[in-house]
């Protein structure tokens, strides 16, 4: 019968000729399990005693050790050859063992391989403890098989099992990594193909640890290596990677609500794995704490008063409530979130808060003094505690308060060591049930039931196992996991499907200017085409709490901070700067966009400082610019500057207007980089509801008076002090005049209004924005600085003349005298009076114009796939 072995034992050797002999003889003292070959590889060792003890094994087994000798290739190369001799010699092998020439197997190593192949068929490697001698050491590996967690470090030792198929598949060990890490990228790189290693429990395999080895060499080198891994595996570590493997393999948050004892297990935060009464949770909790490589608890814990979580179901912001809180967890022990139900109604839309983590409190004198000021600082901290209606701690910090004997005194441990940060989060659409107790008396209670319960008696010494936490990253580890990955903050929990590609729109501001209002358009008609927008507001405390805005975006993120809004930095070619935010605030904006696929900065000056990280996370970047303005004395200046400086860190500029184009491509842009995307309209209007006003217009009696209009920011730029003059000039005309806006600026720019001049409320809502327009017939707009209106393509699809002054673009959204007017910038009053008068004695025209101009098309879909095709391009780069 011949010879027909199941597993191949790989044996690499380079100057281990006293060792080399002791792992042999362990992988031949083997007991049981199917059958085995031994292949000895001498990777161009100079020792001709590893010659010599090779050999001499080969002769004495000859059909069990095979000996192959070779020019160095370093270990990959030694493990390449041995596992292609072994391949081509013994086709039928099911699986490789790779064993170091120092380690050594254990008895029962081959007994137990059978046994893994033959009962777990979908593992396609199995990988053992670290078990040592020499420096002894033994420690588990972290539990089960973790995507995430090896983006971190390695959690496979080199000496696994692994299927032939694994090879059969082109996956073999990199030989040009000969630093080290060469095992941890052989692990990557089959996992990036769809492979996936399992744990084993049982001990099978010493590793010979000594305080000089290749692999300290390696965390010598530690920096230079981990980049190479990073570029070389850019499916985990670009873009969100880590955090879609985080979801995939469990939940992202374990939610505790104190009030009722029972848990929920959140894979993302509208989803829901698992509901968990108080039995069932306490298990969970104390299992998770006392066997961690078997039972593990998810990244974050969120202790929860009565209903309060139900804010993480919220469909925009959701995602966002649990991102605000992962970001004070980066830097602190826990992170407060506090519900404010009563703001003004409109006012706010939400409003964030963080406080730096403080020093630890000091160590004061066991004096009566010193323990009031101690416990007065506990006290403190307890309030801030109670007070909140959600609270987040690392897992980290839920195994010290629950491996403690006394929770409580572990609490106030976990107070005194960090203050809890705040996150304030305000919801004028939330309230809390009347009469909810603080979160605080419902976290004693609850931890009371805790320490009362049986499994705080016997967790300690149920479920506690010889081996020691893990030597590699484990499952508490994960937050700073994540945060790592999420360029230092903390990742949006966004959900991928399929091929889908998510852009991020950045804005400083969410009110109703044009800037805002070409984003959300073009964020619709980017939708529309299959893309997957999200809108990220950083900068302003408050937004516009009106529903449409936020209707194309699949999530909504806001970061108030004074150090987004600051613009005292140096001057690039006349236009301010933002200096760098302090690390924390610049990680808190960038941690969530490190899932996007592209970003697009809308004027968010603080963004330009994370340019480079963004780029190395392979994200697109891609600045929107729209208007350079004119200083009180001549002088330009705008955000377009501030494009040019970071010019090197953008891969696409996109602007208002082919003027704007032409203006950076003189200042030195690149012109492959520019993309011009003309405006159109700035709110959405259904082709029905465009047909019924324009009917409307036309069938208005054709006597009646002109009405005349002003619409937009009631300040100097947009020329509302020559509005009033032409006013003024046209008593003698059948117009009716009137105002609708909003003073943004200092009243000091406001002209005196005529008391007879009607004043309408700025338009928020659709229905008043249409009604603006409809009781309009010509839209004056004496602007003294414009980049590209929108509000011109907005009263020109239902039929209002433009009369417009010539600034900025104005001239690429009007043909004058087929679709509205265009007057000289420096002779605005005197054109438009006299332009007036023209349409008034000539209502043919007047008509003939507004027919014209309701026929020109919406730009936003030709833009949406212009800039799609842009990004797509540079994703294929």
């Amino acid at each position: 019968m011949s010879f027909d072995p199941k597993i191949a034992v790989v044996v690499p050797t380079y100057q281990h000729s006293g060792l080399v002999s002791e792992a042999i003889r362990t992988a031949l003292a083997q007991v049981g399990g199917p059958e085995y070959v031994i292949v000895a590889v001498d990777d161009g060792c100079p020792s001709r005693e590893t010659r010599v003890a090779l050999s001499g094994w080969s002769r004495l087994h000859p059909e069990k050790v095979h000996y192959l000798h070779q020019a160095n290739r370093g270990l990959s190369g030694a493990r390449n050859a041995g596992i292609a001799y072994a391949r081509g010699h013994w086709p039928g092998l099911d699986a490789i063992y790779l064993l170091d020439s120092d380690n050594r197997l254990e008895p029962h190593a081959m007994q137990l391989f059978g046994h893994l192949l033959e009962n777990d068929p979908d593992a396609d490697w199995f990988f053992p403890n670290f078990d040592m001698f020499g420096l002894e050491s033994t420690a588990h590996n972290g539990g089960p098989y973790s995507v995430a967690r090896m983006a971190n470090s390695n959690q496979c030792e080199a000496g696994s099992l692994v299927r032939s198929r694994v090879f059969d598949a082109g996956i073999w060990f990199d030989e040009t990594m000969r630093s080290g890490y060469e095992d941890w990228d052989f692990w990557l790189t089959a996992t990036g193909a769809g492979f996936r290693g399992r744990r084993v429990d049982q001990s099978f395999f010493r590793y010979r640890k000594r305080p000089e080895s290749m692999l300290a060499g390696s965390h010598t080198d530690d920096t230079t290596l981990r980049e190479r891994i990073a570029e070389k595996h850019r499916w985990l570590y670009a873009r969100d990677g880590v955090a879609q493997a985080v979801m995939a393999e469990g939940p992202v948050a374990l939610v505790i609500d104190l009030q009722s004892g029972t848990g929920s297990l959140r894979h993302g935060p509208r989803l829901l794995a698992e509901e968990m009464d108080f039995p069932a949770l306490a298990a969970y909790l104390f299992r998770a704490v006392a066997q961690p490589q078997r039972h593990t608890l998810p990244p974050y814990v969120l202790l929860a008063r009565g209903g309060a979580e139900q804010v993480l179901d919220d469909p925009l912001r959701g995602q966002s409530w649990l991102t605000h809180l992962a970001q004070g967890l980066v830097y602190n022990t826990t992170a407060t979130l506090r519900i404010a139900p009563e703001v003004e109604e409109g006012s706010y839309w939400f409003t964030t808060e963080y406080h730096s983590a403080p020093q630890p409190f000091p160590n004061f004198p066991r004096t009566p003094g010193g323990r009031k000021l101690r416990d007065k600082l506990v006290e403190r901290a307890e309030t801030r505690f109670g007070e909140a209606d959600i609270v987040g701690l690392r897992t980290r910090a839920m195994v010290h308060m629950l491996d403690a004997r006394d929770v409580g005194q572990a609490f106030r441990e976990l107070t005194d060591r960090s203050r809890p940060p705040e996150c304030m989060a305000y919801l004028p659409e939330w309230q809390l049930p009347e009469g909810t107790p603080g979160l605080l008396p419902l976290w004693r209670k609850f931890t009371d039931r805790l320490l009362n319960c049986r499994f705080a008696n016997d967790h300690r010494h149920k479920f506690r196992t010889w081996r020691a936490d893990p030597a590699v990253t484990g499952p508490s580890d994960l937050p700073a996991v994540l945060s790592k990955n999420a360029l230092d903050g903390a990742p949006l929990f966004i959900e991928r499907k399929g091929g889908e590609k998510h852009i991020g729109f950045v804005l400083p501001i969410l009110k109703f200017g044009g800037v805002e209002k070409c984003a959300i358009a073009l964020a619709r008609a980017m939708r529309a085409e299959g893309i997957v927008p999200h809108l990220f507001i950083y900068g302003n405390q408050d937004a516009a709490n009106t529903e449409w805005l936020y209707e194309p975006f699949e999530s909504v993120h806001m970061v108030g901070n004074g150090a987004l809004r600051d613009w005292r930095g140096p001057r690039y070619l006349g236009t301010k700067m933002a200096p760098e935010p302090p690390k924390p605030v610049l990680a808190s904006i960038l941690g969530p966009l490190s899932g996007m696929d592209a970003v697009i900065n809308a004027g968010s000056a603080a963004l330009h400082h994370g340019l480079g990280p963004l780029k190395r996370k392979g994200i697109v970047t891609v600045a929107w610019e729209h208007l350079i303005e004119t200083g009180p004395y001549g002088r330009s200046y705008g955000t377009p500057y501030l494009a040019i400086a970071y010019e090197g860190g953008y891969d696409l500029i996109l602007t208002c207007s082919r003027q704007l184009a032409t203006w950076m491509r003189g200042q030195g842009v690149p012109g492959q980089k520019l993309l011009p995307i003309p405006n159109g309209p700035g709110f959405p209007m259904s082709p029905e509801r465009v047909a019924e006003t324009l009917a409307e217009r036309a069938n208005r009696d054709a006597d009646a008076p002109v009405r005349v209009g002003f619409l937009g920011r009631m300040d100097r730029q947009k020329g509302l002090d020559r509005f009033v003059r032409i006013v003024e000039a046209c008593r003698d005309l059948p117009l009716e005049f009137s105002i609708t806006g909003k003073a943004v600026l200092d009243g000091a720019e406001m002209p005196v209004i005529p008391p007879d001049l009607p004043v309408y409320p700025a338009a928020y809502e659709l229905g008043d924005v249409e009604a603006a327009f409809a009781r309009m017939d010509i839209l004056l707009m004496p602007s003294r600085d414009e980049g590209l209106p929108l509000t011109i393509m907005e009263a020109q699809r239902v039929g209002v003349v433009p009369i417009v002054s010539n600034v900025g673009a104005v001239p690429e959204a009007i043909r004058n005298g087929e679709t509205g007017y265009i007057v000289a910038a420096d002779h605005v009053v005197d054109e438009t009076v006299s332009r007036l008068r023209q349409l008034c004695a000539d209502r043919a025209e007047l008509a003939r114009v507004s027919r014209a101009a309701s026929a020109d098309a919406d730009n936003w879909t030709v833009n949406a796939k212009a800039v799609i095709a842009a990004l797509q391009a540079r994703w294929r780069a």
